[in-house]
């Protein structure tokens, strides 16, 4: 159970929930990005991913492989109008 202090409170000690990668089951390191529609919209999917399972289509923006087939085919790629 890590502890933590906190200037001017104390010290708070918490059950911190290990995340793993949904692909591989490694050490979760990122968080998909993609942006949710309809009654979730306003969220990422947030999906856990190690380094190794997610894509990087931006500097600081990761997705997890089922959102990184849909941003391929997205009309809004900047790949997409390339090979147009």
């Amino acid at each position: 159970m890590p502890c933590h202090g906190i200037p001017g409170f104390g010290i708070v000690c918490t059950r911190e929930r290990r995340r793993t990668c949904t692909e591989c089951g490694g050490r979760c390191e990122v968080l998909c990005d993609w942006k949710l529609r309809g009654k979730r919209q306003g969220r990422t999917c947030s999906r856990g991913l190690c380094l190794r399972c997610a894509s990087s289509p931006a500097p600081d923006k990761h997705l997890c492989p089922a959102h990184a087939r849909k941003w391929a085919e997205h009309p809004k790629n900047p790949e997409n109008a390339r090979s147009a």
